[in-house]
């Protein structure tokens, strides 16, 4: 089983700049379970995926402009590629 890798204010950045392969990112919180371990089996070798609990952190949700629940975000050599629902 593939691990998801849970995203902070602190690792965001060093997590998505480094990454050798695109991340995808799920935006969750704790009202809802998170989707990103069946993906992370689906994923696995193609993508890393992570997920963010907007509620801890809130600022980073801001920064990137997280408007709904659940969603997802793309980002592949350090850049946004796609984020939607």
């Amino acid at each position: 089983m593939t691990d998801t890798i849970a995203l902070t204010d602190q690792n965001f950045d060093a997590i998505i700049t480094r990454a050798p392969r695109p991340v995808v990112v799920e935006f969750w919180a704790i009202r809802q379970l998170p989707a990103s371990g069946h993906l992370a089996q689906l994923l696995a070798g193609q993508a890393s995926v992570t997920r963010l609990d907007v509620d801890a952190n809130p600022e980073l949700a801001l920064r990137l402009g997280v408007k709904s629940l659940p969603g997802f975000a793309v980002f592949s050599g350090g850049q946004l590629v796609y984020q939607g629902g």
